[in-house]
């Protein structure tokens, strides 16, 4: 851009015309410059004359002098001069052109001349500014307007990008500034915190329109915290059992937990998340495993696309709930009014019952049944339960010639806990059967053609109980040395006796052979799963490959060793385990235990 310039005429020996212009004025109202200019006689002799004529000056493609008269010209001599005024385009732009000739000494035109400039801009449409880049719903922002002129005015116009709202008049006649407050019903239009507030402004010159020009950049609107996904929770039982006991129970129920959440002003849903049971969903229901404690927290969070994130939490009742169980049981031999005596025919049962009240609202029975060892069919007796602990006892009408089986029941409303016990006979130092052909020690005699011996009681032959002797005839079918093979991980020195160590891990067994290297010696170790294989069609040089020459080898059918062309570089399969390829023989793993001691 130039404020001047000027432009030399091709010259007739010493003689040539100059074109000077330079801006006189600029008016930002009416968009216009208006510039001087001249044409002189310019070159070196500045005391000779040349007779001159047809003189002719064009700016911006309009003739503004032409003369046919025919003056005296020297260097310095003012053919013609004047003003030429330009209206500059929208945007405050302007270039142009100018050009001048003459008939320098002889009549026909010989000297020409032009050039081009682009003149100052002039300030037109104003650039808007505002005093922050990112606001929050209700917030004020200021937006600046440098105008070029105390004449201009502006329009203001607001909008949101991708698809939020076309841009819409927030203010009219606005001289050099303006603070506007965000609505938060704009919320409305800006749903997502991709989106920006588009801020632009219109220049007018009285009624006319200057131009159109936008902040940038956009503006980021952030949510206010009153704008947060309200989330609530459902939970419901998805086995039924809160609507009867007043709550979720422990080993029973499955919580299923529903989602809702409401969204200010039309956003939409970014992600969600729901904790529940100690697992995280990634969506708006979900049902948990049967719960396996009583402090539960279940989590929902929800984001919307403005990034805001709305969460709630609940921590429902949950009620304890157990297998019912009898923590403490005797059973033994009494009298008809339940007086302890190893001779006694009846038998007492002493008890404590421990049931779940899962809120005082769990059924809690009890009852207990006996039958005689020979017998198939129970008798039971029902117990009266007012407690959820409870501790009792009763007195069951047998007799003592027979062992009793009990059987003890207790029932909630889940499961029922059966525990069993039994009762031998009444205590006799020695008994026959009523048939005579059988005996009994410490007990009654029930069967026929047996010896049959009170459990309380220990036989010993030798000093030693039946137990070890039975435990010292099977260890000795295992010397030391000896192996023991079992799909048990039990160490069999608990049912065996010794001092035994596990053996062979990740090894199977072979046969010894004197007559084999590998093999001659008891607990050698050998082999490899890990060996390559040769590649099947695959040759080369050891393990890198080769490249024949022809009539190197011998002829097809020949036998021997192969050579490539290189002297001694043979030609035998390339080492290379096939991919895929299992050579381990068909297995199965059990424990192997040696016996050290």
């Amino acid at each position: 851009m130039s404020n001047s310039g000027s432009f030399n005429t091709n010259a007739y020996e010493s003689r040539y015309l100059t074109f000077e212009w330079n801006v006189a004025s600029q008016s930002i109202d009416r968009n216009q410059t208006t510039i001087n200019w001249s044409l002189k006689g310019a070159g070196s002799n500045p005391g000779i004359w040349y007779m001159s004529g047809n003189f002719k000056v064009v700016i911006y493609g309009s003739t503004v002098y032409s003369s046919a008269t025919r003056i005296q010209l020297q260097t310095g001599t003012r053919v013609a001069s004047g003003t030429y005024t330009f209206t500059h385009s929208n945007d405050g732009s302007r270039s142009f052109s100018a050009s001048a000739e003459a008939g320098i000494y002889y009549f026909a035109v010989n000297s020409r001349g032009s050039s081009s400039w682009s003149l100052p801009t002039i300030a037109r449409a104003t650039q808007p500014t505002t005093n922050k880049t990112t606001m929050a719903f209700g917030d004020s922002i200021t937006i600046n307007l440098p105008r070029a002129s105390s004449n201009f005015t502006h329009t203001i116009q607001a909008g949101a990008d991708d698809n939020g709202i076309a841009f819409q008049n927030i203010a009219t006649g606005v001289g050099t500034s303006y603070t506007w407050t965000l609505p938060k019903s704009w919320a409305n239009y800006l749903h997502s915190s991709s989106q920006k507030l588009r801020i632009r402004a219109y220049t007018y010159s009285g009624g006319t329109q200057i131009g159109v020009k936008e902040v940038s950049p956009s503006i980021t609107v952030t949510a206010t915290s009153d704008m947060k996904p309200v989330v609530s929770l459902m939970l419901t039982d998805e086995n039924r059992f809160k609507d009867t006991y007043g709550g979720f129970v422990k080993g029973q129920s499955k919580i299923k937990a529903v989602v809702s959440e409401r969204l200010y002003e039309k956003t939409r849903v970014a992600s969600r998340s729901l904790v529940l049971n100690g697992v995280t969903y990634q969506t708006n229901s979900a049902v948990s495993e049967v719960i396996g404690n009583t402090s539960q927290v279940i989590t929902a969070s929800v984001t919307d696309t403005r990034g805001q994130t709305g969460t709630v939490s609940e921590r429902p009742t949950v009620f304890d709930w157990y297998t019912p169980r009898i923590p403490t049981l005797k059973i033994y031999r009494c009298t008809p009014s339940g007086t302890t005596s190893e001779t006694g025919t009846s038998v007492k049962v002493e008890y404590t019952l421990d049931i779940a009240s899962v809120n005082n609202k769990n059924k809690k029975q009890f009852r207990i049944g006996y039958r005689k060892q020979t017998e198939t069919q129970w008798h039971y007796k029902d117990i009266s339960v007012t407690s959820y602990h409870q501790s009792g006892h009763t007195i069951l009408p047998t007799d003592g010639e027979n062992t009793w089986d009990i059987r003890l029941e207790v029932t909630d409303a889940f499961t029922t806990y059966t525990l069993e016990q039994k009762v031998g006979t009444v205590y006799v130092l020695m008994d026959f059967h009523k048939s005579g052909k059988g005996i009994a020690l410490g007990k009654v005699a029930e069967y026929e053609n047996c010896l049959d011996i009170s459990p309380k009681w220990s036989v010993k032959i030798q000093g030693k109980t039946i137990e070890q002797i039975v435990k010292q005839v099977l260890l000795s079918a295992y010397p030391v040395g000896a192996l023991y093979i079992s799909t048990n991980p039990t160490n069999p020195a608990s049912l065996l006796g010794g001092i035994w160590a596990r053996f062979g891990q990740g090894r199977t067994l072979v046969g010894l052979d004197e007559h084999q290297g590998e093999f001659n010696v008891a607990e050698k170790q050998g082999g490899s799963k890990d060996l390559p294989l040769p590649q099947v069609g695959g040759f080369g040089i050891g393990n890198h490959h080769a490249y024949l020459d022809q009539g190197k080898l011998t002829n097809y059918g020949s036998t021997g060793r192969g050579w490539d062309k290189f002297a001694g570089n043979e030609i035998k399969p390339a080492v290379k385990k096939p991919n895929g390829y299992d050579k381990l023989q068909p297995y199965i793993t059990v424990y192997m235990w040696k016996r050290t001691g």
